[in-house]
């Protein structure tokens, strides 16, 4: 029999479930949505990492290129003028040239450019580290448009892609030392002549020379001696005038002549004129000063030997008769001369002109050796600023000017006269005669000019690597997006950039301002960095380095003042075209430290190869 319905339904089993509840779904929603949001979270971190990550791959690159600039950058700029009767008159000795790291290497070959102030000062970083460099007179650095340094300026232009690394903004933190001085401008030594020659005669013809007394020919004067009236010297000078405008062997004689003379006369033994022997040490000398005389007497003789014997052998011979192999000199003693005494006194000149730059590399009394130029021949000078400075006039303009006393490690002695201005006091653009240079640096036979403490040299000191230590600090800041990052005005450009003539006789303050010209191939730390970025009118319509007649000299001379200081901004992207951020100056940007790299400081010139 069939069970009935309700039986039916009561032995029926319960249908499985089927879903899930609504707090279940609402629960596992909630997890979900919480995975999705931190993961969405953790993006930012992430990207921001790799960002830094990025730009500390920028930073270390960049910090090398920089170092590796900074060692092997030129020493030289010349194509300017580095003497002058006083140091404000010519920038050799100025921040532009001193061999510290940003001034280096804020060029436009060298790819660090001066971040504009108004810019600068809108970003903020940790601790006020970016103001407080501003606050000190110190700069911020942006990287050059292009990928790497040391292009000319042709390479800039339309087609340059955006770098990356210009979000980059960089500054040296830390003191520069006092720093030596490259080229004393009173007298840029050292000199270099050939061994062997005549006397040191230079062309001349920016600044009045007046005075017999200087020996004047056609744009040239004598150099020699330091003491100006040397007559034996003006009668050796005279002679081998007469000889190099007419080339005769009766004028080499009377030029050797002369030339024997004068060592005599200044107590040089004949054997070291003669020949006979072979000369690697100093005479004995009666007052111990007259070594420079020893040095310039047979760099004289020897050329002028040389010079006579070259007359006896190579003289038409008749036929069957020997050439002469001998020919005399005879002043106040006579001298034969044959080739191999004539190779001996050669053979002397040298070693005594070696000898005396190795021995006594203090002494300026006769100039270096042409055939072996050293960075030891360059006396360690620095500028004194323990004492109160010299104090004068810019030359033509009448502006007050100073600067500090220069004081040597040790006490320079026979300073002579400067090459360029050994006028006569009374000269219109002043002199650099004994009486203004002295005969010694320190102690007895100081001049005016030195520093009277020599103690306040400091090149040769002992110190610690904290004083030599200086940071260069990597920020990144997106400063490229201000509304005026390419219409606000270059950073202000050190006077020192701008390349000033030195004083000329009857030259105008104007003509000093554009002579020398502006040479970019031969002037490597002047004009302003951002010279071939920076706009050369208010439409801000073309840059580069041309005017609109290509003359390539746009930013110099008191007309182009504008130019040269970046008053009409700079295309800053290197894209060629006048571009504008979309915030506002009002908004202060956020740098942050990207990577910290410590350096050494140098003090002195140099190049590392």
């Amino acid at each position: 029999m069939s069970p009935t319905a309700p039986d039916q339904l009561k032995s029926r089993p319960a249908p499985g479930r089927g879903g899930f509840t609504l707090f279940e779904v609402a629960l596992a929603l909630g997890l979900v949505t919480f995975g999705v949001v931190s993961t969405l979270m953790l993006f930012p971190a992430g990207l921001k990492a790799q960002q830094l990550a990025r730009f500390k791959i920028y930073a270390s690159a960049k910090a090398l290129e920089m170092v590796d600039a900074y060692n092997s950058f030129h020493n030289q700029n010349p194509a300017s003028d580095i003497e002058a009767p006083n140091a404000w008159d010519v920038h050799t000795t100025y921040k532009g040239q001193a061999p510290d790291l940003e001034s280096r290497l804020a060029s436009y070959r060298n790819g660090l450019l001066p971040l504009p102030l108004t810019i600068a000062r809108r970003l903020d970083s940790d601790g006020d580290e970016i103001q407080n460099l501003l606050a000190q007179g110190g700069y911020l650095y942006y990287s050059q448009p292009l990928a790497t340094t040391g292009l000319n300026e042709t390479a800039f232009g339309t087609s340059i892609p955006p770098n990356e690394a210009q979000r980059l903004v960089i500054g040296v933190i830390g003191f520069p030392q006092n720093n030596a001085i490259p080229a004393l401008p009173q007298k840029a030594w050292p000199y270099y002549t050939p061994y062997p020659s005549p006397p040191v005669h230079l062309q001349h013809v920016n600044t009045d020379l007046g005075g017999a007394d200087y020996w004047s020919g056609p744009n040239c004067y004598a150099w020699e001696p330091l003491d100006r009236a040397d007559t034996a010297m003006k009668t050796v000078y005279d002679t081998y005038k007469d000889y190099f405008s007419d080339q005769t062997r009766e004028k080499a004689v009377i030029y050797a002549k002369e030339a024997l003379n004068w060592n005599l006369a200044k107590g040089i033994p004949l054997t070291y004129l003669n020949g006979t022997d072979k000369i690697t040490v100093f005479a004995a000398s009666p007052n111990g000063d007259n070594l420079w005389q020893q040095v310039t007497g047979l760099r004289m003789w020897a050329h002028a030997a040389t010079t006579a014997f070259h007359w006896a052998s190579s003289q038409p011979v008749p036929t069957g008769q020997a050439a002469p192999t001998t020919i005399d000199i005879a002043g106040n003693a006579t001298v034969t001369l044959s080739e191999q005494t004539v190779r001996t006194i050669h053979d002397a000149c040298l070693a005594l002109g070696m000898r005396f730059q190795a021995t006594h590399p203090f002494d300026f009394g006769c100039p270096r050796p042409l055939q072996r130029a050293l960075m030891m021949d360059f006396p360690l000078i620095e500028y004194d600023l323990g004492s109160a400075p010299l104090e004068g006039t810019i030359f033509a303009n009448g502006a007050r000017a100073q600067q500090w006393h220069p004081v040597a490690t040790s006490r320079l002695t026979s300073l002579g006269v400067s090459a360029m201005y050994p006028n006569p006091a009374s000269s219109s653009v002043g002199a650099m005669g004994e009486a203004a240079l002295g005969t010694a640096s320190s102690g007895a036979g100081a001049g005016s000019l030195w520093g009277s403490d020599p103690s306040h040299a400091t090149l040769t000191a002992s110190f610690t690597a904290a004083e030599r230590c200086r940071q260069i600090v990597f920020w990144t800041a997106d400063w490229q997006s201000y509304d005026d990052f390419e219409t606000a005005p270059s950073a202000p450009v050190d006077a020192s950039k701008y390349l000033k003539g030195a004083p000329r006789s009857n030259a105008t303050f104007d003509w000093c301002m554009t002579h020398p010209p502006f040479m970019d191939w031969q002037q490597y730390t002047y004009r302003n960095p951002e010279k071939v970025l920076a706009f050369i009118a208010s439409n801000r319509a073309a840059t580069g380095s041309n005017d609109s007649n290509g003359t390539g000299v746009h930013d110099q001379g008191s007309s182009r003042a504008a130019v040269f200081s970046g008053l009409y901004g700079a295309d800053r992207n290197g894209n060629g075209k006048a571009d504008q951020g979309t915030v506002p100056p009002s908004v202060r940007l956020r740098a942050q430290v990207v990577a910290r790299f410590n350096y050494y400081d140098l003090r002195v010139p140099a190049v590392i190869r």
